[in-house]
């Protein structure tokens, strides 16, 4: 028997009503009023309950007299916790109004030239070619899945469409092994048989194009291929996001998968919420049918189905590694930021203007572009990036993969850039003398690299001095949950750099340690310890003893 994953391969939707604890405290059940909601249109809708929200009979009655609840702005909401809960009416609307605003869309629309709705951002070195055909099919199918989903529900398909016009932007960055050449040929082969889709091809490297003959535009496809100038993804990147035309970039890999109905969810939240520039996803990581290491699948993930694999090449049996969750507290993940990337690059969706008023991305980086250029967002605001809880991407590890070459290059930039950042919230200039260095910022991010316990009271002092400033400059804007989960992990990597001490360098002789921080005690970071959590005696104890045997 197979076991259960609890992780969800497409967005759902999960109401918990305790109602005796309502009935008990009289609490209520709906929020009487909501903030602002931009729509899907761009309108700011005002919403207010007319009913009393501890009374479930009267919430109830508003759907029996022909209210519906909107479930779009559900989906544009982040639930983590137990909370008051949201009673989202849809909007009513005139029958012979909506429609005439219909036909006057759709001629409208028919006169001005086609702007896609989005625009997904495709650098491609190496596939191989059957990996990169997988991924671009998995982008091809977002449009036709939302196509599916709005027949489905309505019965026709004069709803408008959140990601058609699609625009995919194929940026060759040295490509040689004809993976481009297959992206191509399985768009042609997935869409030539469908009626309903308009696709067109723009070659900007040979300045050919091709488009098929279908006039029905009910879903239009367009795919534009540019060379990049020189090498390095990080201007590849700049060099397709020039010729992006939609106002939300999609970013994709060439050798990854989307989820259905991955980027349906995305646009429909950023739209909501359009205070946030990007907006990444939980992954799946997986391999081809043995892992790095030799091992076989997973049995704990093996009912985990890779997506559209019966439309891609050289299908076959994957290795689900693991699910890789994404911290969904946009405040808490600002601070996790400071010591490694917690959101996945070919998962987000970001806004265009935003990140090109930031500068692009940094030409100077090859192996953590990404990462650099959500530290400068988040410094800017703590809360512009945002990770959504569900699995949008499968992606995908070998030996070609850009994350496995260069690991080491790719953990030196990333310190740097972390440096900048750390830099940035103490508010050091060049004009401070040797307050920040390099190494303390290294072995902040990762510990076991210290060479003497001196190197860790100071990352153990710049710890601190870093919560205490990124939660004074940032205080306004979190939450009374994301300030307690960062102090939470501040203590936990306190508690971590006293271990190292202890256990790697340290004895009670060498380092005056003692399990209730005595007055005679040397260690910063073990003293540290001891105060911020006095609970923690017991650990501390057993550490002693530990190294007195």
């Amino acid at each position: 028997q197979k076991s259960l994953s609890a992780i969800p391969s497409r967005p759902l939707m999960l109401i918990i009503a305790v109602n005796r604890v309502q009935d008990m405290f009289q609490a209520p059940l709906a929020k009487a009023e909501h903030d602002d909601f931009i729509g899907v249109e761009g309108t700011k809708v005002t919403d207010r309950l007319t009913v009393d929200p501890s009374d479930p009979v009267s919430l109830l009655n508003l759907l029996e007299e022909g209210c519906h609840l909107d479930d779009e702005r559900y989906k544009s909401n982040i639930y983590n916790t137990s909370h008051i809960g949201d009673f989202f009416i849809k909007q009513s609307t005139d029958d012979s109004h909506m429609e005439s605003d219909n036909l006057k869309s759709r001629d409208a629309s028919e006169s001005a030239p086609t702007h896609p709705k989005v625009s997904v951002l495709i650098p491609v070195h190496c596939g191989p070619p059957y990996v990169a055909s997988h991924s671009i099919i998995s982008i091809i199918m977002q449009p036709i899945e939302e196509f599916r989903l709005l027949h489905k529900r309505n019965g026709s398909n004069h709803e408008k469409a959140i990601l058609s016009p699609m625009q995919i932007v194929l940026v060759d960055d040295r490509c040689k092994d004809g993976s481009i050449d297959s992206m191509i040929s399985s768009c042609n082969d997935l869409l030539k048989s469908r009626k309903d889709v308009y696709f067109q091809l723009q070659d900007h490297r040979c300045a050919s194009g091709y488009q098929n003959p279908n006039t029905d535009q009910r879903i239009s496809i367009s795919l534009d291929i540019v060379r990049s100038p020189r090498a390095g993804i990080a201007c590849a990147l700049n060099h397709g996001l020039a010729y992006c035309r939609a106002d939300l970039i999609a970013r994709m890999d060439a050798d990854d998968v989307a989820t259905p109905h991955r980027l349906l969810s995305q646009i429909r939240f950023i739209r909501a919420n359009p205070s946030f520039a990007a907006a990444g996803t939980s992954t799946v990581l997986f391999s081809e049918n043995q892992t790095a290491n030799g091992k076989g699948d997973n049995e704990q993930y093996s009912n985990l189905i890779l997506p559209y694999d019966d439309l891609a090449e050289n299908a076959g049996s994957r290795c689900v590694l693991r699910p890789s969750l994404s911290i969904s507290d946009p405040g808490f993940m600002a601070w996790a930021m400071f010591f490694t990337c917690s959101i996945s690059h070919p998962s987000v969706v970001f806004q265009r203007n935003i990140v090109r008023e930031m500068g692009g991305y940094d030409e100077t980086i090859t192996h953590c572009e990404d990462y650099e250029l959500w530290l400068r967002l988040l410094n800017r605001n703590c809360k512009s990036i945002v990770c959504l809880p569900f699995v949008g991407l499968w992606h995908r590890k070998h030996n070609q993969s850009s994350s496995c070459v260069g690991l080491k290059i790719q953990r030196k930039e990333a310190d740097k850039a972390c440096c900048r950042a750390i830099e940035k919230t103490l508010h050091l200039t060049n004009d401070d003398d040797g307050l920040l260095s390099f190494d303390q910022v290294s072995i902040l991010r990762n510990p076991s690299s210290a060479q003497s316990s001196e190197s860790l009271d100071i990352a153990a002092k710049l710890l601190l001095r870093l919560e205490s400033s990124f939660l004074t400059k940032n205080y306004d804007h979190l939450t009374r949950q994301e300030i307690a989960l960062v102090k939470l992990d501040c203590n936990a990597r306190i508690g971590e750099l006293a271990t190292i001490i202890i256990t790697k360098f340290g004895n009670e002789d060498k380092t005056g340690l003692d399990h209730k921080g005595g007055a005679g005690m040397r260690s910063f970071a073990w003293k540290s310890w001891c105060e911020r959590c006095p609970e923690k005696q017991l650990e501390r104890l057993s550490l002693i003893c530990h190294t007195r045997t």
